[in-house]
């Protein structure tokens, strides 16, 4: 469908990534940036791990449930709008480099192994659908 842009953007990804970004900030997720019409987010990265130590499992949790909302809330705006939307969703757990680099236009952003293949699980992923590694899977297969 031709949509105006703005729409698409003002309007519909507009509430979609706001809707998101208020889900974040129920659980320990950071929202690190959009692309697009992609949103990426990491979780357990600025925990103080001394005051408030959490296992890695129950990091992995929260993300699995967060990605659940984000389908949630595509749905309900979906259905605002009249609109039918799916979206990918690729969830992997592992060690990761954060932080700015760069001169010009700081940007807060992770690098790693575990950032690609989250990537690439949801960019080869089923619309629709929530894709967990195993190393997800094994850390969430219990709840």
């Amino acid at each position: 469908a031709d949509l105006p842009p703005s729409f698409l953007i003002g309007r519909f990804l507009g509430d979609v990534f706001s809707a998101w970004d208020n889900i974040c900030a129920n659980y320990t997720i950071d929202k690190i940036k959009t692309i697009g019409d992609a949103f990426m987010a990491v979780g357990g990265i600025e925990e103080d791990k001394k005051a408030n130590p959490r296992s890695a499992d129950a990091v992995a949790l929260d993300v699995v449930l967060l990605g659940l909302e984000m389908q949630q809330a595509l749905d309900f705006i979906n259905e605002r709008y009249g609109m039918e939307f799916t979206l990918r969703i690729g969830i992997h757990s592992g060690p990761v480099i954060a932080g700015v680099i760069g001169l010009k236009k700081f940007c807060f952003d992770v690098w790693g192994d575990a950032v690609n293949t989250a990537s690439r699980m949801e960019s080869h992923g089923i619309p629709g659908c929530i894709h967990l590694s195993m190393d997800t899977y094994n850390k969430v297969k219990e709840y």
